[in-house]
Parts: structure tokens; C-alpha cells; sequence
């Protein structure tokens, strides 16, 4: 997997511990991201027809997404790790149509039982017997339970602004490597979209919360990536 972009996230302050800290901003913990190059499959007519509810006249898309959370050394010296994170991954149309989220995964990953499921992921895959998402034809491992980090998706604004919450808890540390996949939908018209990604997260450490965001905020501006549905 190539790497599509790297960012440092910038220190916000949270809570008083932050503010009445000594220390300059330099000398607070850091955190990074590391976003991986999208991985795209193009679903032909028998694989968007097996799918409920698509429409013959839509260009339908799965989209892989992979990002890895990085707390840094400094905060792991000061035993700090991330208590929450959210992944913004907003969509472009091509100027013309819009560009659409069908269905996205994980949708709702709760706390329980641990278990590690196969998912092999065609048209139609299923999570324990749950969970639905299409994707493509690959095959990969993901861990459910209580000692990995809840997980909530939402289609987000306008259908348009997917994102995933993440929460951590004391059995699940919130860091390293996390998939997230997207279906996404656009009329025949439009030949192409753009995405991009924003990631938030909050780190505990010894002085407080610290909240850290990208310093480039406005998404407008920020690193796309182009997905083509005519090829």
C-alpha cells in the first residue's frame, strides 16, 4: 500500500489541564496521520444487480480507505493514547452530478464479545452474520469485540460527508492501522468524483485532554484523490 499523504495534527487546547500547563505548544505531544492511497473497485452490471436497491442508470463504486493513527513517541512516554478519533471523508461530484454514499462499513461496531470474523468481501459480505457491506472480491480479517475500539459510521451531510466515530476504551487502545470502506453511487452522467480526508482526534495525557486537528482545515484545500467510473 502506497502512502497518499502524511500530516502532523496541531495541539488544540481541551480542558483546563491544557491551558494551565507549562509547557509551550512545542513541548506537548504529537500526534500524526498517515493516510493510505484509496483503493477502488468499479462494480460492473451484475455486480451493482446483486446488490438491493441499485439503480441501472448509477455508476456504483467501492472505495477501501486505510488510515493509520500515530500518537508519536512523546506520548507514549507519557502513557498517553488516544481516546477518540473521527475520520471525515468528504465527496466531490465531478461539477455536474453528485457522487453519493450507497452504504458504508463498518456501520456500528459496539463493545462485547471479542471474535474475529472472515469477511470475503464480494457484492454482498456479512460480519457476523450481521453486518451487509459490498465491496468487491478480496478477503481480509477484522477483529469485533471488546478489544477493539467502538466504531460508528454516518453517511453524514447530505449524504455527501461520510465519517466514523472512534472510542477507545481501557481493553482497546486507539492507535495504528484502521480500514474503512465506502459504496458509493453517482448517475452514468458523471465520469469521475473526488474524496478527501480529515482526521480529528482526542489524546489523554498527564496535563489533560488535548484535542488535535490538521493544520490545513478547510476542506476545499485539502489533499483529493480522483476516482474515475469511466476506465
Amino acid at each position: 500500500m502506497n502512502i497518499w499523504f502524511e500530516e502532523e495534527l496541531v495541539a488544540e487546547p481541551v480542558g483546563e489541564g491544557f491551558e494551565s500547563s507549562q509547557e509551550s505548544p512545542e513541548e506537548h505531544p504529537k500526534a500524526s496521520v498517515r493516510i493510505y492511497e484509496p483503493r477502488v473497485k468499479i462494480l460492473d452490471a451484475s455486480e451493482a444487480n446483486s446488490i438491493n436497491f441499485t439503480k441501472s442508470d448509477h455508476h456504483y463504486a467501492v472505495v477501501k480507505l486505510g488510515c493509520e493513527l500515530d500518537p508519536g513517541n512523546d506520548a507514549r512516554q507519557l502513557k498517553a493514547g488516544f481516546t477518540s478519533a473521527k475520520v471525515l471523508v468528504p465527496i466531490w461530484g465531478d461539477g455536474i452530478t453528485y457522487t453519493k454514499v450507497f452504504s458504508l462499513f463498518p456501520v456500528e461496531l459496539r463493545t462485547g464479545t471479542p471474535q474475529v470474523v472472515k469477511l470475503k468481501l464480494e457484492p454482498a459480505i456479512e460480519v457476523a452474520s450481521t453486518v451487509k457491506v459490498g465491496f468487491g472480491s478480496m478477503e481480509t480479517d477484522v477483529l469485533v469485540g471488546q478489544v477493539a475500539p467502538a466504531i460508528v459510521g454516518f453517511r453524514g451531510e447530505h449524504e455527501m460527508r461520510p465519517y466514523w466515530n472512534l472510542e477507545s476504551s481501557n481493553q482497546a487502545p486507539l492507535y495504528g492501522m484502521r480500514n474503512f470502506w465506502l459504496l458509493l453511487e453517482t448517475p452514468k452522467l458523471s465520469n469521475h468524483c473526488f474524496i478527501s480526508c480529515v482526521i480529528n482526534t482526542s489524546l489523554q495525557a498527564e496535563i489533560g485532554p488535548i484535542h488535535f486537528g490538521p493544520k490545513l482545515k478547510d476542506i476545499v484545500h485539502r489533499p483529493r484523490y480522483q476516482i474515475d467510473f469511466v476506465q
